[in-house]
């Protein structure tokens, strides 16, 4: 330790240091004359060596003074966040429950405030994600429109209006976001130039080779970032090794500075992107080729993942302090010394697979290759699968008229709202109010699993749902939903908190609105929207600050009653078009990581098993929501039963009609165990107490294994299998088995709307060919099942007559 490093420092900062400051004392000083060299290098270079260490002396005094108080505000928040944690332990004891089930409930409001905050911000970014995403159902980014609001983030003149309206509200939301996270403890810094995020591609960088990535990556460098402390520019020889000393950390995910037995811990998570940037390009040009050749991502996509992860990082350290980590870990091994199980909902998952969720650690992958590949085996397997899965959907006008009716929503305002909902005006208005399509900020999918992840498989697994209008239906009815919920807000904001409905009340502290958060929403002057006073967030960013004043400081109390409009609002609509919660991801990542040999296979298993899982941690949960009576409970699973049973009879009827089946008959009474089950969401239960193989050709063992399971059993059965039967003698029926296995796993063919047309085109006959008697067995099935008869025979290019609705009564 250089002792006129530290004698440099005390004088600038008028005291002694301590113990803990004089630690890398030196590692700083050096550093900040480093950043000094950047901003004047001719200037530093004129100065005496002494007078270069005063001067970084005194900037890292003022440096170590900020950190001083940022110290003492983390020090509160902590002491606030750990109050109000064990706030929710306390209040569940007092409920009769156990501390861990408060610490779940907390935690489930963590990941609700986590969509508020997402969606606060993308609200700015939807003019910018319209104008970059790509052609072909957004499979190729635009590349010339992303190519233009990347050289206005990089400051260069694009020539592009929209560009740089793209660019500004870019750069003003994660300024924005960057001033909110350290509002609740963040240390965050702003680069002196446009930030843009930088996702490299651990695999390709490790693909290329420390020499080879050094060598492409040096030309691509803005130089006047680099700097030695006496103001000497790096030579090529000085960024060469620091370009593989960073290969090493990006090629190893950090792996490379693990000491063993060194404790791996998250660290502070308000330190969270505190560290200074050390790749930088020289341009737009540069970062794009970098991109192209070792990136993760598209300039899209990138932004997306960037204010997602940064969403989520806000909400936990404005919900639990600082070090999120200690304060879970505290509260939950206080618990565990007094004798509580960790096993929460039912015992169902534990704890800490809860926080693992909430904090998504369980995406972190261990090892980036295994991760990429499996995740692509999944991808297409949704590609292939679910082309038809819209049909299905159709139950979920069951599941938004329980909603509503939960929310005693006018029903005709609601249904309106709906069907204008898929409209352009409607869609527009919903973006600007903060109610933005899952499908455009987000890559969870009810029917597969979330964080699809980058790459040519996940956009074709994005265009499945695209082609079979999956996205726009569901899209669609959630939308009507919120609006509706939004002017209800609106109307219900005029009146007192201590007023409200009880129930009313009761659902929103279940989302975490509190009567603070209501108090902001009561100063908001609603919007007017087709007749509706409608409680937005532009009308709460319209409450002048002196209105805001007496509660806090008006940018955090704006934000925070911003945050809770729309985190209620949108969990919410995910209780009436059904996703995927806290719990469900939960049970479907099943706290194992990703990049294992048993996270892969957990994950394969639990492939498209997130629905109806949902189903059963949202609505049939919500019928022992404690606001409600025993009657009220009884009547809302009764609704449920009943209401999903005849949508599930019409779902199943669709598919009949897809099939060229007339439909089934509704006095039997194993019809309408298929349609509960389908309607329930537990189709894939259904499929076995009423058929011997599952909806995608599968016996029992293999759908509860997952279709990547399924998939090749299937692949064993065709080739190992077949060269066993021909071994014994037997007719193997080879042909129609790898025409039925290649259908089976060829993206888009089942779309719902084109799969009778391909079939009787070429399919039938194919299969007919491949296995003489195909066709008839078909048949013979569908009446030995379920009575049916065709009213489009197979292999016929036309339908011999319409449907006999008829046989819906036995007719």
């Amino acid at each position: 330790m250089r002792n006129e490093c530290i004698d440099a420092v005390q004088q600038a900062i008028g005291r002694g240091l301590t113990r803990a400051e004089v630690k890398g004392i030196e590692g700083r000083i050096r550093d900040t004359m480093r950043r000094m060299a950047r901003e004047d290098a001719q200037g530093w270079r004129s100065m005496s060596e002494a007078d270069r260490l005063t001067e970084a002396a005194k900037r890292a005094a003022e440096e170590l003074v900020g950190e001083a108080e940022k110290k003492q505000q983390r020090l509160v928040l902590r002491i606030a966040s750990l109050g109000r944690t064990l706030q929710f332990v306390e209040d569940a004891k007092a409920a009769g429950a156990r501390g861990m089930d408060g610490m779940l409930h907390h935690l489930e409001q963590t990941d609700i405030h986590a969509k508020g905050v997402r969606q606060q911000y993308f609200t700015g970014l939807v003019d910018a994600m319209q104008a970059i995403n790509g052609r072909l159902l957004g499979m190729i980014e635009n590349a010339e429109v992303a190519r233009a609001v990347t050289r206005e983030i990089f400051g260069v003149d694009s020539g592009s209006k929209v560009a740089k309206q793209a660019a500004k509200a870019w750069l003003d939301t994660i300024e924005s976001m960057r001033l909110r996270f350290n509002a609740a403890g963040g240390d965050v810094g702003k680069l002196d130039y446009g930030y843009i995020p930088q996702p490299h591609d651990a695999v390709a960088v490790q693909a290329a080779g420390a020499d080879r990535w050094a060598a492409e990556v040096l030309p691509l460098l803005d130089r006047g970032q680099y700097f030695h402390e006496d103001g000497r520019a790096f030579t090529d020889a000085d960024l060469t090794g620091f370009l593989k000393s960073a290969w090493d950390s990006i090629a190893s995910d950090g792996l490379n500075k693990l000491e063993p037995g060194q404790h791996r811990g998250a660290g502070m998570l308000a330190n969270r992107g505190s560290q200074s940037r050390q790749i930088h390009f020289a341009g737009p040009d540069e970062y794009l080729a970098y991109m192209q050749a070792y990136g993760q991502r598209g300039v899209l996509a990138s932004m997306q993942a960037h204010v997602g992860a940064l969403a989520r990082n806000i909400a936990l350290v404005e919900r639990m302090g600082p070090n999120p980590e200690l304060t879970f870990r505290t509260v939950v091994d206080t618990l565990r010394k007094e004798g509580e199980s960790t096993r929460v909902a039912g015992k169902v998952v534990d704890i800490e697979s809860v926080w693992a969720t909430t904090t998504n650690q369980v995406n972190q992958a261990r090892w980036a290759r295994l991760a990429d590949v499996a995740q692509g085996v999944r991808n297409l397997q949704v590609a292939a699968k679910l082309g038809s899965a819209t049909l299905s959907s159709i139950t979920d006008l069951g599941t938004l008229a329980l909603t509503a009716r939960f929310h005693r929503l006018p029903v005709l305002h609601t249904a309106a709202n709906v069907v204008r909902a898929f409209g352009k005006k409607d869609t527009e208005f919903a973006n600007r109010a903060g109610l933005i399509a899952e499908s455009m900020i987000s890559d969870m999918n009810r029917w597969g699993e979330g964080n699809i992840g980058p790459g040519w498989t996940s956009k074709l697994s994005a265009a499945t749902m695209k082609l079979s209008l999956m996205n726009y239906w569901t899209d669609s009815l959630r939308r009507g939903f919120s609006v509706t919920m939004m002017g209800a807000l609106g109307k219900m904001s005029r009146g007192e908190w201590g007023k409200l409905d009880a129930a009313d009340r009761a659902h929103m502290q279940r989302a975490g609105v509190t009567e603070a958060d209501f108090a902001v929403w009561k100063l908001a002057t609603p919007e007017d929207w087709r007749g509706s006073s409608m409680l937005t967030p532009e009308s709460i960013k319209a409450i002048p600050d002196e209105a805001l004043a007496e509660l806090g400081t008006p940018a955090r109390v704006r934000d925070q009653a911003i945050t809770k409009l729309l985190a209620y609002i949108t969990d919410e609509a995910e209780y009436a078009v059904v996703n995927p919660d806290l719990l469900t991801r939960t049970i479907q990542s099943g706290g194992t990581l990703k990049g294992t040999a048993t996270g892969e296979i957990w994950r394969s298993i639990m492939l498209f098993k997130s629905f109806p899982i949902a189903m059963i941690t949202r609505h049939w949960r919500r019928t022992l929501d404690d606001s409600m009576t025993t009657g009220q409970r009884l009547a809302y699973g009764a609704s449920l039963m009943t209401g999903l049973t005849a949508l599930g009879y019409v779902a199943l009827t669709a598919k009949d009609l897809r099939d060229g089946r007339d439909p089934r008959d509704v006095t039997d009474p194993k019809v309408w165990g298929a349609a509960f089950t389908q309607g329930g969401g537990v189709g894939i239960v259904g499929d076995f107490l009423f058929s011997d193989v599952s909806r995608f050709g599968d016996s029992l063992t293999e759908t509860l294994a997952g279709p990547v399971a399924g998939t090749f059993s299937d692949l064993a059965r065709l080739t190992i299998g077949n060269v066993h039967q021909a071994g014994r003698g037997e007719d193997t029926h080879a042909g129609a088995e790898a025409v039925r296995f290649l259908r089976s796993q060829t993206p888009m063919v089942n779309l719902w709307y084109t799969k009778a047309a391909l079939e009787r085109a070429f399919l039938h006959d194919l299969q007919e060919a491949m296995s003489p008697g195909y066709l008839r067995r078909m048949e013979r099935r569908a009446r030995q099942e379920w009575g049916q008869q065709f009213w489009w025979q197979p292999g016929e290019l036309t339908p011999e007559r319409a449907p006999d609705f008829g046989a819906m009564v036995g007719e």
